[in-house]
């Protein structure tokens, strides 16, 4: 019985430190791409473009709330690793939320710009 009570006590433990380590939606430190973000935070997103002289690269991040809008923002630069006479730009975003629900509809995707019956093409010969 001993060795049953000590098992018990060693999954309980087990199971507070996960519980412990789990992100909390009230306390936790919200961080974006390295910068810390207000604790509404729940998306993040990164744009970077060369400067206007190309010699820096012009690094913008902002924290994001659920709806999409910016809570903080940090524009910092960095060096131009690609050299004077290159034009760079990049985007990331990414988020810790999720959506399910609603009244989910089918996309009609329009592909190679076909209007209406995707039977309808053309033949050019």
């Amino acid at each position: 019985m001993s060795g049953f009570r000590i098992y018990f006590v060693l999954i309980i433990a087990v199971l507070v430190g996960f519980c412990a380590g789990a992100p909390s939606m009230g306390g936790e430190t919200n961080t974006c791409f390295g910068e810390v973000c207000p604790p509404r935070t729940t998306g993040c997103k990164k744009i970077t473009k060369t400067s206007a002289d190309k010699q820096s690269l012009d690094v913008t991040i902002s924290c994001l709330d659920v709806q999409d809008y910016e809570l903080k923002k940090f524009t910092k630069p960095e060096p131009n690793p690609y050299g004077p006479h290159t034009h760079y730009e990049s985007s990331s975003f990414s988020a810790s939320y999720s959506y399910s629900g609603g009244n989910l509809k089918p996309i009609n995707i329009n592909h190679n710009n076909h209007i209406g019956n995707h039977n309808d093409v053309e033949d050019f010969s």
